[in-house]
């Protein structure tokens, strides 16, 4: 059989200079991968905390179904932007009310009521203390203010900060051990001054609130 005309270049015939690139490009690849392991470079990313249905697109439907709740919600966040907070957790992730609001039948928002909104504030500035200070960086926050209802649905305890005052319920990105050790460090150093409250749940999940300086569920 007469040999597959070459091209004007006198390199392989067209039909196979796909099947030539792609050998190439997948030689490349492996060169890559090779030169990652020898450098000793990470190929796995760092785990980031697991994701919650409750975006800014369900926090934009939620408060649109009530005028007073865009009111009040407009009102915090104005007060929050004079202090210099509002930029320091995205709204759709500090007024989540409780991860069961499902089960427990509640609403998947809370804002919470005005005479609280001076601890969502020092909540809020605990948290970027602690992010200036490098003990911790990226969080999934599942639950902010709670009412008593949702409150004694979800299992908190009677007298929680969720509805007596503010806290926020996270999982750390990355290493949460690690994550919960470095709390347990700026609980002891300054917990004090912040009158810090610092727990951890079953599930690992980690409770910081400025109700009053305590701890539970953690070794420290």
């Amino acid at each position: 059989m007469r040999r597959a005309r070459r091209d004007a270049a006198g390199g392989l015939p067209p039909a196979s200079q796909p099947f030539g690139l792609a050998l190439r490009l997948a030689a490349g690849v492996a060169l890559s991968l090779s030169l990652s392991l020898a450098s000793g470079q990470a190929l796995v990313a760092e785990p980031q905390p697991p994701a919650d249905e409750r975006d800014e697109r369900l926090l934009q439907q939620w408060l649109d179904e009530s005028p007073e709740r865009q009111a009040t919600h407009a009102a915090l966040m104005a007060q929050l932007q004079q202090e210099g907070l509002a930029q320091v957790l995205p709204p759709h992730q500090f007024l989540r009310s409780a991860s069961s609001w499902r089960v427990c039948e509640g609403q998947p928002f809370a804002v919470p009521p005005p005479e609280l909104w001076a601890k969502v504030a020092q909540v809020l500035r605990l948290f970027e203390a602690l992010r200036n200070a490098g003990v911790l960086a990226d969080v999934q926050v599942h639950s902010g203010y709670r009412d008593g209802a949702l409150n004694r649905c979800a299992g908190g305890a009677p007298g929680s900060a969720h509805w007596r005052a503010f806290a926020l319920d996270i999982t750390p990105a990355g290493d949460a051990a690690a994550a919960a050790q470095r709390l347990c460090r700026f609980w002891h150093e300054h917990g004090p001054t912040w009158q810090m409250g610092f727990g951890q749940y079953p599930s690992g999940r980690l409770h910081i609130d400025t109700l009053r300086w305590r701890r539970w569920g953690v070794g420290c």
